[in-house]
């Protein structure tokens, strides 16, 4: 079972990650026999510097953050999806 970003999260995350503010995002866990998903509510604060955007994620108890240096907004798309989903399925250490 895997947490994911559902599509409607997706689309937000691309206006998103072009202000400054904190987001509440739904996601869900796929892979399971039910037929309705579990959701799971997650806190996403983006800050806008000159040179990159950085997030940061609090999901429970837990907290990540990361810096993604200005490229295409599809690249930094695809890295703070990876990065959000990563981080929420254990893939990623949390922030100290």
């Amino acid at each position: 079972m895997r947490l994911q970003l559902t599509q409607h999260g997706v689309l937000l995350l691309a206006t998103q990650l072009r202000l400054d503010g904190t987001f509440v995002h739904q996601l869900v866990r796929t892979g399971t026999a039910l037929p309705c998903r579990t959701l799971e509510t997650v806190q996403l604060s983006v800050a806008q510097e000159p040179k990159a955007v950085n997030l940061t994620l609090r999901h429970r108890s837990s907290m990540h953050s990361i810096s993604i240096p200005r490229t295409s907004l599809r690249e930094v798309m695809q890295t703070a999806q990876q990065w959000i989903e990563g981080a929420l399925n254990g893939e990623l250490e949390a922030a100290a």
